[in-house]
């Protein structure tokens, strides 16, 4: 999909947002796979740390995915930028593909989780609904700040740097502390 992406350039805004959205729904599928990877494979009394490499990780996506993009951009053009991230992808996805990361246990459970079974907890409804809020909240705020620092006149690599650098050290150590 991001090679599509890189072929289509930004120019053909409808065929790359159909082809960004293909790549959103694997990617949020991918995921769920490796959170469910962690917690059935990581030990109880490790799944704080499990939870901080995830949300580290996942910052660290971010600032690769929104600084180190931008900056790519700004030095190498569009075709570049978007073949370097699905190389990227790639190249952090093979433990996975050639199935390094391990082997799954087998674990005997007294009853089949459901989506079904989730949403009729109360606690799982509310979980749920302060997750988006927060989310939303979070990805409003963030959509100004990229508009305010090309307003105060910096070029796309410097606001890749400072979106990068700054979102993945914040992240990072948040995600480390909450760990």
């Amino acid at each position: 999909g991001l090679l599509a992406v890189a072929q289509l350039g930004p120019a053909t805004f409808w065929p790359v947002v159909a082809c960004l959205a293909v790549v959103a729904f694997a990617a949020s599928t991918v995921d769920i796979a490796c959170d469910g990877f962690a917690v059935q494979n990581l030990a109880g009394s490790n799944l704080g740390w499990g939870n901080a490499a995830q949300v580290g990780g996942a910052y660290l996506g971010s600032a690769i995915g929104g600084g180190l993009f931008l900056f790519l951009v700004d030095v190498h053009g569009w075709r570049a930028a978007v073949s370097a991230m699905a190389s990227l992808l790639l190249l952090l996805g093979l433990p996975f593909l050639l199935g390094i990361a391990g082997r799954q246990r087998e674990e005997m459970r007294q009853h089949v989780p459901t989506l079904g079974t989730a949403w009729r907890r109360s606690q799982i409804r509310r979980g749920l609904a302060a997750s988006a809020i927060y989310v939303l909240a979070q990805k409003a705020a963030l959509t100004m700040l990229g508009p305010f620092l090309v307003d105060a006149g910096l070029s796309l690599s410097t606001i890749g740097l400072v979106n990068g650098a700054g979102s993945m050290v914040l992240g990072v150590a948040a995600a480390l502390a909450g760990g």
